[in-house]
């Protein structure tokens, strides 16, 4: 076994270690996805709860009607991505082929991809709109009217990061509703599993590759000196 295969060995073990040590840290990944979507479900909700109770109860909005709508339409949304995350966890959806996922019939995750940029600028829209009619005293200074707009500015600081976050996992992850609670527990590991076989794989072609340069010095200095003792007794016979 040559130096340059030896090393090549070597340099194989350690991305396979750092890329192990990268997949562990990224464990916890599934534990922040379900927090997020929690938070997410929460908040839309709370902004269906709310514009119902406005829509039932108060006859004129008023300048606040704008408001609820947005916060409405952006928790109808996130109510539909939460269904299609929780299909595609159950699912156990992995991906495979780089690119766009509907170029390889991959709906679901298409569906689910196009729902959350959707749902991250509707909601992005409810808060701008809504910051802007606090700033400009648009809003009733008594009653319960005037205090929905705060409300719906909660709802907005709590959906937009944690959909966000969950945006950009499943854009980016090869496992991208991998979710704790609702995804196998075999399927949330077999990503680490994959990577310890092949750690133990590189370990075990390394310590073949060591036994046989091993071996092979052995051999060399056993040839050597038996090809020493022969031409000894070669020129002792001769004299």
């Amino acid at each position: 076994m040559s130096a340059s295969e030896s090393e090549a060995h070597a340099h194989l073990l350690y991305e396979s270690l750092d890329q192990y040590t990268k997949e562990r840290k990224k464990g916890k990944r599934p534990s922040v996805i379900l927090t997020a979507l929690i938070v997410l479900f929460l908040s839309s909700a709370g902004g269906i709860a709310l514009a119902v109770v406005l829509m039932v109860q108060v006859a004129e909005a008023g300048a606040t009607s704008l408001s609820r709508d947005l916060v409405l339409f952006a928790a109808s949304m996130s109510i539909l991505y939460i269904g299609l995350h929780i299909r595609g966890a159950r699912k156990d959806y992995k991906r495979i082929d780089p690119g766009p996922p509907q170029l390889y019939g991959h709906y679901l995750h298409a569906s689910a991809l196009l729902v959350s940029r959707v749902g991250i600028i509707i909601w992005i829209t409810a808060f701008i709109a809504t910051t802007v009619m606090i700033a400009r005293a648009l809003i009733p200074s008594e009653g319960f009217l005037g205090k929905v707009p705060y409300l719906n500015l909660m709802l907005c600081i709590g959906a937009i990061p944690s959909f966000f976050i969950i945006s950009v996992t499943i854009e980016r992850n090869r496992t991208p509703f991998a979710t704790a609670a609702i995804s196998d527990a075999s399927f949330l590991t077999c990503r680490v599993s994959e990577f310890a076989d092949d750690i133990a794989t590189d370990s075990s072609v390394s310590r073949q590759s060591s036994l046989q340069r091993k071996q092979s010095k052995t051999t060399s200095i056993l040839t050597v000196q038996t090809g020493e003792i022969f031409r000894y007794k070669l020129k002792s016979t001769a004299e």
